[in-house]
């Protein structure tokens, strides 16, 4: 079973920080929810516009004029003076950092490789009459990229304003948001304050699963199609007892309800049918094999996609999903479980593993399942071998499986090997690379 995933489009790199900061926390000591925080000075001293800039520039083309008269030349000492006055006044008048308080909001798990927001409130609560141009910036890691620089807003006293940063992450796993960096500017727009609000925030960037949605459409549609249909039972081979009727010849003796047979005088037998609510467990190597990429993306993030995509749909056909993720060792194991919060217990678990460059242990991991889980259960096994010796190991261990559970390997497809075995060599050397290319598929 070949499976195939889209690749994410890439993401621009995040402009610098447009003011300096502490180090940021580790993902594992910022919290995973943040409260209001009171500004706290960021630079303490008038920070001069562009709108002043060009006042001084021209009040000092005026001094430079003085040479022709002087009384130019002091007009433009006086008008600098002013301009001077009027910055360092309009900068006191501006409210204080302790009148500012934000609070991050929205959620903390953001999708890898899909446009998405971080937000934050910001309320002025001292007093001060009038609206204030606000400038906010958010300090973003590495792995989620700014796509849009944050625009000019504007806040009043009692009334909160939102703050909406456009993003891209650029790669899965837990990250801490750094502090918040704001700028008020006064009516005249002459100067700026400088506010910092220390509000780290862990959030997780956890695989882009848009395929969820098409399927949960899919999955109404089929559920609008058998709406006022008569559900039929699907009478088969199954172990789930369904109901007793009289023995006929040509029926499976061993299927006589001995106790009903004796109660009626008469032979009885049990029909059974095909089971439901069943288990499912993915079983999801992470070793040294899943460290390739196929188009900029790792053999590991194509799983965890479609590993998580057919849990979404197996949880909404009612069936219980669970999932064990190994390479030298057993990484995780999640129960199975019904519903939608199964289904996030998944994501919870899955979504910040990385491939290692390890040896599969493929036999511990069986036994690690066995231990923790006894029920009959359909094994789904996302791993990709391109060694004989590997294949033969992952076979042998699927048949010892057989026993208790349904096994069912699944690979992933290499676009450029197929490509290569469909086209026709145009030389020798072309030749043994598609030979080369088949025995890696066979």
């Amino acid at each position: 079973m070949n499976l195939t995933a889209p690749a994410a489009p890439p993401a621009p790199r995040a402009p610098a920080a447009a003011a300096r900061t502490s180090p940021a926390p580790r993902a594992t000591d910022a919290p995973e929810s943040c409260a209001p925080v009171r500004g706290a000075p960021g630079w303490p001293l008038p920070l001069p516009t562009t709108r002043a800039a060009w006042l001084v520039a021209a009040c000092a083309v005026l001094v430079a004029l003085g040479a022709l008269h002087p009384l130019i030349g002091w007009s433009g000492f006086g008008a600098a003076a002013l301009v001077l006055v009027a910055t360092v006044s309009e900068w006191w008048a501006l409210p204080r950092p302790r009148d500012l308080v934000v609070v991050r909001v929205g959620r903390s798990a953001l999708g890898l490789g899909a446009d998405t927001e971080i937000a934050v409130e910001m309320q002025l609560r001292g007093g001060r009459a009038g609206r204030f141009a606000l400038r906010v910036v958010d300090d973003l890691c590495d792995e989620i990229a700014r796509t849009a620089e944050p625009p000019l807003l504007s806040i009043a006293e009692g009334r909160a304003t939102r703050v909406v940063t456009p993003v891209r992450p650029t790669r899965r796993g837990r990250f801490v948001l750094g502090d918040v960096h704001a700028r008020l500017q006064g009516r005249l727009g002459l100067a700026e304050r400088s506010v910092r609000f220390h509000a780290p925030l862990a959030v997780r960037v956890v695989p882009a699963l848009a395929e969820m949605a098409e399927a949960a459409k899919v999955l109404r549609r089929a559920a609008q199609r058998e709406a006022g249909l008569r559900r039929s039972r699907l009478r088969g081979h199954g172990t789930a007892f369904e109901s007793l009727r009289e023995y006929v010849r040509g029926d499976d003796p061993r299927h006589v309800d001995w106790k009903s047979t004796a109660r009626h005088d008469k032979l009885i037998c049990r029909q059974f049918e095909v089971e439901r609510s069943q288990s499912v467990i993915f079983m999801i190597d992470a070793g040294r094999w899943m460290t390739s990429e196929i188009d900029g993306l790792t053999r590991l993030y194509r799983v965890l996609n479609a590993a998580l995509l057919l849990a979404y749909v197996a949880a909404r056909r009612d069936d219980r999903v669970g999932a064990l993720v190994f390479s030298d060792t057993v990484h995780c194991f999640v129960p199975p479980g019904k519903g939608r919060a199964a289904v996030e217990r998944l994501l919870e678990a899955v979504f910040d593993v990385e491939p290692r460059l390890v040896e599969s242990d493929y036999r511990g991991a069986l036994a690690h399942l066995a231990a923790r889980h006894r029920k009959r259960s359909l094994l789904v096994l996302f791993t990709d071998v391109l060694s004989r010796d590997q294949s033969r190991i992952v076979m042998d261990e699927c048949r010892r499986a057989v026993g208790r559970h349904l096994p069912l390997a699944v690979t992933l497809r290499d676009v450029g090997l197929d490509e290569l075995v469909a086209r026709v060599p145009e030389n020798a050397s072309a030749a043994y690379r598609q030979a080369a290319a088949e025995e890696l598929l066979l």
